[in-house]
């Protein structure tokens, strides 16, 4: 088996790639920008998406069996990239996809917190193209497109976080939301589910996240309070009505130990937890 990871160079597909290769042969990626520590990595291939045959080369080159898709750029061009994967990965007969999707395909139904089994239903252009890939991929490879729905990343030194600690060392106004409710992942857990479904060849739609909800200002107020770094100053935008958007983890495949509660996403993002 040669794995391919599109979109390697970034926070979550560096963490896969990393995971990956401790635990397979043949694994490679993809880079985007011309950074001299990729250059000089041979598992690791530059590539950018809407070069007219460039992914066709790059799939020609490597002859990946499975794929990892953590791609990010132009709706347009990642249809069209998916498209080529999809068929090309339809020769092999254990040809497989690995697509990280979103929690946005729920973001047309807030009432309550989505299942794997839940028809995905989106307002948003994110959610309504990610539903799209979805479809598209599972059409063209069937159980062999895997979908893995994802909420909002968080790590150790993750952007995100980055962001937050600015903003609170500034005292700038932290962007939250009032009466919103979602779940959680890491980066590292994303990685351990995409290992875990490799090794028992598992198929269809995962949702990786917390198996709880928290209050999306109350996780911010949580970090600021465990990092110790300012107090918070919140710009406020509220919901009327209660509005949930998470992708609660319901497959009985995954262990238990590869499960996640909002604490050990905050205990691993302040650096106490795995």
């Amino acid at each position: 088996m040669r794995i391919l990871i599109l979109g390697a160079s970034g926070y979550t597909g560096s963490c896969i790639k990393k995971k990956l290769a401790q635990e397979f042969m043949d694994v490679y990626g993809t880079y985007k920008t011309r950074q001299v520590k990729f250059r000089r990595d041979p598992s690791m291939h530059q590539f950018a998406l809407g070069t007219k045959g460039e992914l066709e080369r790059l799939l020609y080159e490597v002859r990946p069996t499975l794929v990892v898709s953590c791609l990010r750029g132009s709706f347009h061009q990642q249809m069209e990239a998916h498209k080529v994967l999809g068929e090309y990965l339809a020769q092999y007969k254990d040809g497989k996809i690995i697509y990280l999707s979103s929690a946005n395909v729920f973001d047309g139904a807030l009432e309550q917190a989505h299942m794997e089994s839940d028809l995905p239903k989106a307002e948003s252009g994110y959610g309504k193209f990610k539903i799209d890939c979805e479809n598209m991929l599972q059409k063209i490879l069937g159980q062999r497109a895997v979908i893995l729905r994802i909420p909002e990343i968080w790590g150790k030194d993750c952007p995100r976080l980055a962001e937050l600690k600015k903003s609170l060392s500034d005292g700038q106004p932290i962007q939250t939301y009032g009466n919103f409710w979602v779940n959680y992942t890491t980066n590292a857990q994303i990685a351990s589910w995409v290992s875990y479904i490799i090794k028992h060849d598992l198929c269809g739609v995962f949702h990786v996240g917390t198996r709880d909800l928290y209050g999306y200002m109350d996780f911010q107020e949580a970090l600021a309070s465990r990092m110790q770094v300012g107090e918070p100053m919140f710009e406020i935008e509220h919901n009327q009505e209660k509005q949930v958007q998470a992708v609660l983890p319901g497959r009985q495949e995954i262990p238990e130990e590869l499960h996640m509660d909002v604490e050990d996403v905050l205990n691993y993002v302040v650096g106490r937890g795995a």
